[in-house]
């Protein structure tokens, strides 16, 4: 499977993600020509590409004016992976690799990643939805997957955010991470 990492959005107002899965760069900026818009006026037009590479993430600055820093070190062109951090301006994003694909999260190796104790409490519907998020996949996506309704699947993410105590995608995604670590 081809390497995907997916970039949560931590400040800058919103609480949004992207995947990145495929080779090809991404372009990350303020103008809606880039693949990944970040509405935020610190943001150039186009500000960085992003890249994913079987090791991680590839980042290059695109002679933004406020700069590309991973964890708060200024880069023209640097590497990423699972846990740091990277900022576009003042909009900061978590790199997190979801599990490469739903059989090895349900033959176990979720023990591995500590999210065994997470996944636990959940019914079985809850369960297939949140291995789901867990790779990055939007409820739109996870609706489609799974062919559900998007409100079915909604009610799902819901009742997962109440059992794990968050409110809000950026909080489920800071709580697996740190259960994965």
């Amino acid at each position: 499977m081809d390497p995907s990492f997916f970039l949560l959005q931590l400040s800058g107002g919103s609480s949004v993600g992207f995947r990145l899965d495929r080779p090809e760069p991404y372009v990350v900026g303020r103008s809606i020509a880039c693949d990944f818009v970040i509405d935020h006026p610190s943001v150039s037009r186009r500000h960085a590409e992003v890249r994913s590479t079987p090791t991680g993430l590839e980042v290059r600055d695109l002679d933004s004016r406020n700069g590309t820093f991973i964890d708060s070190e200024r880069i023209t062109v640097g590497r990423l992976t699972h846990g740091q951090q990277v900022r576009f301006g003042h909009v900061c994003f978590l790199v997190l690799r979801p599990a490469e694909d739903e059989d090895a999260t349900q033959s176990g190796t979720d023990d591995a990643h500590g999210l065994h104790t997470l996944r636990a409490p959940l019914t079985e519907a809850q369960a297939r939805v949140f291995d789901r998020l867990v790779r990055g996949l939007t409820e739109k996506e996870v609706a489609a997957e799974l062919e559900l309704s998007p409100n079915t699947v909604h009610c799902h993410v819901v009742g997962i955010y109440r059992v794990l105590g968050v409110s809000s995608r950026a909080e489920f995604f800071t709580r697996i991470l740190a259960q994965s670590k």
